[in-house]
């Protein structure tokens, strides 16, 4: 019991101090305690709260330029991981070489947020910054699509999807993770893609993945990065 106990205890204390809940983060945006990004602001919703979204490992926060018209998704992450910092780093870098109507360059801002935990502790964490893409998902596009049996859009969707995957086939990176919900439609059906810490790019070989896409389109047992083909995985298995 002893040996359970000590192992478990630091865990433990990590679990509660490196993370940091939603309203953790929200109250750090709302003070901007900010490193270097002073000029952003927070925008709020019809309720007077902090316009957001609660994603995977963080929340994404829709804010503005101080003095200027163009909006911005600032995602915060709520834990603190430094080999999920590495391939954001290097996932930013390649994002701004990349010309394509399918997605826009972030930045990466290391330790660029103070939170303070719900036990008092402050720490930095990790930001990305990119231009806000107006759209839902490609999920809920499909799912309205049906409901109100639109065949055009239906028809429509699954073409430009393939344009997309025979796009992102050719490219020196794979996505990694893509799934409906990782694909926004914006205004006239055209697709965006969300960028991912399950991307892949070369510099990124033989690093072990951070996570494990979907079950439909996961390699059991990886335990790295096998090649540029788990693209052609994930694009063939998204509209099976």
């Amino acid at each position: 019991m002893k040996k359970i106990l000590n192992f478990f205890y630091p865990n433990i204390i990590y679990i509660f101090v490196f993370m940091f809940t939603g309203a953790d983060i929200l109250q750090a945006v709302a003070n901007r305690h900010f490193k270097t990004l002073k000029n952003i602001e927070p925008l709020k919703d019809a309720y007077g709260d902090l316009d957001y979204n609660t994603v995977r490992f963080g929340i994404v926060i829709k804010v503005q330029e101080k003095n200027g018209e163009k909006l911005y998704a600032l995602k915060c992450f709520n834990s603190i991981n430094a080999a999920r910092a590495l391939r954001l780093q290097v996932i930013s870098e390649f994002s701004k070489e990349i010309i394509s109507p399918y997605l826009v360059p972030f930045s990466y801002h290391k330790d660029e947020l103070t939170v303070t935990s719900t036990l008092g502790v402050s720490f930095p964490t990790d930001v990305l910054l990119m231009e806000w893409i107006d759209g839902i998902t490609m999920g809920k596009y499909l799912k309205n699509a049906c409901e109100t049996r639109d065949i055009t859009v239906l028809k429509k969707i699954p073409y430009a999807f393939d344009q997309l995957a025979l796009w992102l086939l050719v490219q020196p990176f794979a996505h990694g993770d893509l799934k409906h919900d990782n694909i926004l439609v914006r205004l006239g059906g055209c697709l965006f893609w969300l960028i991912t810490t399950a991307c892949f790019y070369r510099s990124l070989s033989g690093r072990k993945p951070l996570k494990t896409a979907r079950l439909s389109i996961s390699i059991r047992n990886a335990t790295k990065h096998i090649s540029i083909r788990i693209l052609t995985i994930s694009a063939c298995s998204s509209f099976r």
